[in-house]
């Protein structure tokens, strides 16, 4: 493995790494009474419960927002990318051990085992931050569509960078 890229073994072993993702995906919603659903409900709670906890109690404004945009595009647009990263990061930190059955009984590149939780992660939550902007986009609420995905693929590329160092 000294020789390859990390694209480089994306590439080659990209139908075992979409079965990784398939099954992790699987493994992480089928059964479960919300499913997906709670993956997206739970930053969206989040969302409401800052979004009231910030701008109606505390009252905070940020300074370079205009006085017409709320304190919650703020949030929305920060909060999301941020939950992302941390679930990315922490779930590919523990992929290797989490899948240690795996690894001890099937020669693979292991690292697939880090892109999979990783890219999971990052498929779920970019759902979720799609749904969010379109609510916000239908609220009237102006967005710079090009720099927020850009935002939330950079956080994804440092998920799987970070989690990486582990190994």
């Amino acid at each position: 493995m000294l020789n390859k890229t990390a694209f480089a073994v994306v590439w080659q072993y990209r139908s075992l790494l979409a079965a990784l993702v398939k099954r992790d995906f699987l493994n992480r919603y089928t059964g479960s009474i919300a499913g997906v659903a709670w993956a997206l409900l739970n930053p969206l709670a989040l969302l409401v419960l800052y979004a009231v906890v910030f701008e109606a109690i505390f009252r905070v404004k940020v300074p370079n927002l205009s006085l017409e945009q709320p304190y919650v595009l703020f949030i929305a647009v920060v909060l999301w990318p941020w939950m992302a990263f941390q679930e990315g990061l922490s779930r590919g930190t523990t992929a290797i051990l989490n899948h240690g059955a795996l690894v001890k009984k099937v020669a693979f590149e292991h690292e697939l085992l880090v892109y999979s939780a990783v890219l999971t992660s990052f498929i779920v939550h970019s759902l979720g931050y799609a749904l969010v902007l379109c609510l916000l986009a239908l609220m009237g609420l102006q967005l710079h569509l090009p720099g927020l995905f850009m935002a939330l693929l950079l956080m994804s590329a440092r998920d799987l960078r970070l989690s990486g160092l582990h190994l």
